[in-house]
Parts: structure tokens; C-alpha cells; sequence
């Protein structure tokens, strides 16, 4: 799901709950019981998590161009250095090596 589609279906879910909430208030007011406002909101939650939930095709519709991955500088080595570490004179562990190179 691309970000355009977590607004969608955010959207979607904020709108089904507020109506089927509405219509199920003024129908529970117009009938005296207050249970039906919790069916129609149940109903709401059940289409909302229907139509919300899966990763349907219209939530995809503006895919997201990545960029290239970058090559990793310590693979590389930098000016004939080595991997990580330096030129190897006395930084590094008490072994005394560098970082990055295994000690004899």
C-alpha cells in the first residue's frame, strides 16, 4: 500500500464509521433504543474492515519510486586503506591490530 492509499483508506474508514454511527443514532433515536446505534456501527466496523484491511489493487495506485542502492563504502575501501580501520599503526584492539583485520 503506497502512501496515497493509507490516505484513501484512512479516509474511508474515518467516513464509514461517522456515517453508519449517524444513521444508526438518528434511527436508535427514532426508535428509543440506543442498541441500534451499536448495530449500525458494527456494521460500519465490519465493512470498513473489509474494504480497509486487505491490500486491495486501488490502495497501490501511485507506486513508489526508490532510489539505487548505494554501494557500501567499507567494500569499496577508501584511498588503498583498507576496509575499516587505517593504515594499521597501533589503533585498534589490545591485540594490537586494526580494525577490521584479523590478528596473527
Amino acid at each position: 500500500m503506497d502512501y496515497e492509499g493509507q490516505k484513501l483508506c484512512e479516509n474511508l474508514f474515518y467516513w464509514i464509521i461517522i456515517i453508519f454511527g449517524a444513521i444508526g443514532w438518528v434511527y436508535g433515536y427514532m426508535e428509543q433504543d440506543f442498541v441500534h446505534v451499536f448495530y449500525a456501527w458494527g456494521v460500519g466496523m465490519i465493512l470498513s474492515i473489509i474494504i480497509c484491511v486487505p491490500d486491495w489493487p486501488w490502495f497501490n495506485k501511485h507506486p513508489i519510486k526508490w532510489l539505487d542502492s548505494v554501494p557500501d563504502r567499507r567494500a569499496v575501501g577508501h584511498h588503498g586503506v583498507g576496509a575499516v580501520g587505517g593504515s594499521g599503526s597501533g589503533s585498534g584492539s589490545a591485540s594490537g591490530g586494526t580494525i577490521g583485520k584479523k590478528a596473527n
